[in-house]
């Protein structure tokens, strides 16, 4: 049990938080700064060339980082499972899944870019939708 407890009090908790906020400063400064229209020079450079890499390098090596907290938030859920209380648990599995989430999320935009498709491109294709809204509208009469 205190094996258990002493999972939970992670001394390096801090350098974890600073990693990610350090590994997101690319995309926030889109956010903050190229929303304006100003600052349409800045959207240009992030969406081509340089600042284009720049952002993929950045979201790989989030990825990568997510990927390593998710395998030792894995090592963690076990020995959580010795705790009396089930908040820690409740705590250990909502981190998994939202970084179980992210993963997948960034893979499945990591490979859509190395498909060709543009930043600003649909991530999935729509038509199948389109094709079964036209037909439940034709065969209903509405159209």
């Amino acid at each position: 049990m205190a094996r258990a407890a002493g999972t939970l009090r992670d001394r390096h908790r801090k350098w974890y938080v600073l990693a990610s906020v350090a590994l997101t400063i690319p995309a926030l400064l889109l956010l903050a700064i190229g929303s304006f229209p100003s600052a349409a020079d800045l959207q240009q450079r992030f969406a081509s060339g340089t600042g284009l890499r720049v952002l993929v390098g950045f979201g790989i090596a989030a990825l990568l980082w997510t990927g390593w907290l998710l395998v030792r938030l894995l090592s963690a859920w076990r020995a959580t499972l010795a705790l009396p209380h089930g908040e820690a648990l409740a705590t250990i599995r909502f981190r998994v899944w939202t970084a179980l989430g992210g993963c997948v999320v960034g893979a499945l935009l990591l490979f859509r870019l190395a498909d060709g498709v543009p930043p600003d491109g649909p991530v999935i294709r729509n038509l199948h939708l389109l094709d079964a809204s036209i037909t439940v509208t034709s065969g209903s009469g509405m159209s």
